[in-house]
């Protein structure tokens, strides 16, 4: 199908698609909308991850209502749908799902969601009803899905929603700031018939001395602290040197990917009162295919002494267990890393046995490692 087979009218042309167990409705943009159109387009998140004009005001939105959505109908270039939905009691515009007609059989997907309408599954939902409607009417094959790297609310959406994540394009995605690296999925009709396998959703657990809880931006200082301390560095050799903010930003981005691919598991060490980030522990190929986990652990120098690692360990490894995350698990420490060591024996683990000749050493040589496990 062409552009020219798929032009229509707007709005009257334009199909109102409904989700009967939900009640959210798919629409064309109307020009009750706008003022929250403006709301959604002047929120921080919606600047920070789009090019939508700044400042942007009623013209703006007349502008998008014109020359974008009844434009994109007449001309069959794109579909472009307003969502709408209750909230607090009263149904209203929620965001936008627009399909852009790329080349033949293909189509991208753009979407933006109110912040009143944000936290509760619906564009995930809002894109799944646009894409049968996009496969049963419109003679796509494929829906192609971009979003800047960090744009996590974006790429779950995407994943809740069905696509299938292929990795990252580079300089793929425009932002004010210029072009810039960006994920990239695709769904196809196939895709709308698989389970949708969800993220690893990292749990708060509280201690005594200790909570665990998701890694956030601002543990990067702490993180960047720990890892540059002289005593992690001796056991840690792959890390960068000098290790600096943005490696733990970038250590931050990777276990959030990790979970989001089902592969890995990282927690934040915090204070329980004060929610000061005293170091971080991760459990690695959960993917794995017997699901045996690698752990990992680091610990603030001034945390050090006061049992946040045993407890850490201890927490971590239950939940693991409970929650199905791994049946067994392992570690690996350094011969002369005895306090690692004493973490590992006293959370309950056991010393299983070395590999010898196996971790690098700065000046080349090859140094023992000795397995802890459990159970």
């Amino acid at each position: 199908m062409d552009n020219a087979s798929r032009r229509t009218s707007f709005p009257d042309g334009v199909p109102e698609l409904q989700d009967t167990l939900t009640g959210v409705r798919l629409r064309p943009l109307a020009e009750e909308d706008l003022p929250a159109v403006i709301e959604q387009s002047r929120d921080p998140e919606t600047i920070r991850w789009t090019t939508v004009p700044a400042p942007y005001g009623i013209a703006e939105a007349r502008g998008f209502l014109e020359q974008v959505q009844a434009r994109g109908w007449r001309e069959g270039t794109q579909a472009g749908f307003a969502i709408e939905d209750e909230v607090d009691g009263v149904r209203r515009y929620c965001g936008q799902v627009d399909l852009r007609f790329t080349d033949p059989g293909q189509a991208e997907v753009g979407f933006v969601l109110h912040p009143t309408a944000r936290g509760r599954g619906l564009m995930a939902r809002s894109v799944r009803q646009v894409a049968v409607w996009a496969f049963s009417t419109c003679g796509v094959q494929v829906i192609r899905w971009y979003a800047a790297i960090g744009n996590w609310a974006s790429r779950k959406a995407a994943h809740d929603a069905g696509f299938i994540f292929e990795g990252v394009g580079r300089l793929r995605v425009p932002l004010r700031s210029g072009l810039v690296d960006g994920w990239m999925g695709s769904l196809s009709l196939p895709d709308l018939h698989r389970p949708v396998v969800p993220w690893l959703q990292i749990p708060t657990l509280d201690g005594r001395t200790v909570r665990l809880r998701p890694l956030r931006e601002d543990d990067a200082d702490r993180l960047a602290e720990a890892f540059a301390d002289p005593e992690s560095r001796q056991y840690l050799v792959n890390l960068p040197d000098p290790y600096r903010r943005s490696d733990a930003l970038s250590f931050i981005e990777d276990c959030r990917d990790g979970a989001a691919r089902r592969r890995l598991a990282a927690f934040a060490l915090a204070d329980p009162g004060t929610d000061t980030c005293l170091g971080a522990l991760h459990l690695n190929h959960l993917d794995h295919y017997a699901r045996r986990a690698s752990v990992g652990y680091v610990v603030h120098p001034r945390a050090r002494g006061r049992g946040v690692g045993v407890e850490a360990l201890r927490l971590a490894t239950d939940h693991a267990r409970t929650a199905g995350w791994s049946p067994s698990m392992h570690l690996l420490a350094d011969p002369r890393n005895r306090a690692s060591q004493r973490v590992a024996e006293k959370a309950g683990w056991r010393r299983v046995g070395e590999l010898r000749q196996t971790e690098p050493e700065p000046d080349g040589s090859f140094s023992d490692l000795v397995m802890w496990a459990h159970p």
